[in-house]
């Protein structure tokens, strides 16, 4: 088996998988590295030299709309349920829910232990209940790129909300924006492999003996925005964790260590944006200027087209949403993502090469982010700011610079 794409163009690959819904033949498998990160294989003795492979890949395409509006917009569910139990606003269950009542095409992604992360044709209620929420790991889009592609044949109108390197493979897919097509991208900051939270979840389940049957990246019955990471049987909490509390995996995703290798050299990460409409998180909201409501549960929302634009005011006018017009900077000179990729950890050579050598997730991310973790551990599980103050009235100063030096390592 060969790579189906160029070996020089492996770093640029998102494993979109484009190039196998493509292939007339269906010869062309997604196989895992040895990073555990999955890549697509085409048997060359079957290949008949179609070419269409390579004409559905996004990597060397500009799938970016003509113009761009940029309008920045705080936005919030007028659902305070919705808000509770979305990662920021709710925009996206809007969105879905919208589509639903009116009869558009609409798809997002569910993650389950057992199927791992996998986009799905939003049907009802339940579904968007699935849907809800962020998926910090890679997520598989082909099982929906045919859908889409029938769907618009046959004049339907169809929302794909996903990330920017999926929601290229989309219109690549196509041949093209449909007109009929609403691309909302997420803004990412890297996308981890399945390997790495299937193992995870494993420790999980070893240290519990019992089978994870739901797991949240967000888990709202502790507030989405203290990334409290959760893993459920079919009754009761098995394992709660926050970002600071030494998860390995959520802090292996926040801190760039455990992406594939494509999201370091990302081309969507910019301020020209490659959907109709962005969302994210609001980490700019009232920086340049009064944000008088509520900042929890707002959604940062970027119009770039008269598509969006669009969609927009129907969901203000269906009474789904609440807008208020932002400056831009809040958006542009606030979020990271929409002027460079993220910068890899510093010690992502020593994750990937024990990687390698055992195959091991825990094992690996441990020894790459030990400073992280002793530096967690004194800041959040001893107190820190109580011990200095004590420090500060009953011990020599070189204590107190010893307990400085070690929070900064």
């Amino acid at each position: 088996m060969k790579s189906a794409i160029h070996l020089a163009e492996k770093e640029q690959c998102t494993a979109c998988g484009a190039c196998k819904c493509a292939c007339p033949t269906n010869i062309i498998k997604m196989q895992f590295d040895d990073m555990g990160c999955e890549y697509p294989y085409i048997d060359e003795e079957t290949c008949i030299g179609c070419g269409l492979c390579m004409k559905a890949c996004p990597v060397d395409k500009d799938c970016f709309p003509d113009s761009a509006l940029n309008n920045v917009y705080a936005a919030w569910n007028r659902d305070s349920a919705d808000r509770e139990l979305a990662a920021s606003g709710g925009i996206a269950t809007a969105v879905y829910r919208y589509a639903l009542n009116n009869g558009i095409k609409t798809f997002g992604v569910e993650y389950t232990p057992k199927k791992s992360a996998c986009y799905k044709e939003i049907k009802n209620e339940k579904d968007i209940e699935d849907c809800r929420n962020s998926k910090y790991v890679f997520s598989d889009i082909t099982p929906i790129l045919p859908k889409i592609k029938q769907y618009l044949s046959e004049g339907e109108k169809v929302i794909v909300i996903a990330l920017p390197c999926q929601a290229a493979a989309v219109i690549s897919y196509l041949g093209g924006r449909a007109p009929n097509l609403i691309i909302i991208d997420i803004i990412c900051h890297g996308v981890c492999p399945v390997t790495y939270l299937n193992q995870h979840i494993s420790c999980v389940e070893e240290k519990t003996k019992k089978n994870a049957e739901k797991v949240y990246f967000r888990d709202p019955k502790f507030e989405t925005g203290k990334f409290m990471f959760s893993v459920y049987d079919d009754k009761d909490l098995l394992y709660k964790c926050g970002v600071y509390k030494n998860d390995v995996y959520q802090i292996g995703y926040h801190k760039a260590l455990t992406y594939r290798e494509n999201c370091f050299s990302c081309k969507y990460a910019q301020d020209k944006r490659i959907g109709d409409i962005t969302i994210s998180d609001f980490s700019g909201l009232g920086r340049v200027a009064p944000f008088v409501h509520n900042r929890k549960s707002v959604s940062c929302v970027i119009v770039s087209t008269d598509k969006g634009n669009a969609l927009i005011d129907e969901l203000v006018n269906s009474d789904m949403i609440e807008i208020e017009h932002r400056p831009s900077e809040e958006a542009f000179d606030y979020e990271k993502m929409l002027s460079s990729p993220s910068i890899p950890h510093n010690a992502i050579d020593i994750f990937r090469k024990e990687y390698r050598i055992s195959q091991d997730f825990e094992k690996s991310a441990r020894k790459a982010l030990r400073k992280s973790i002793r530096k967690n551990m004194i800041k959040y599980y001893l107190h820190l700011d109580d011990i200095k103050c004590i420090l500060a009235k009953i011990c020599p100063k070189f204590l107190k610079d010893f307990v400085k030096k070690l929070v900064k390592k």
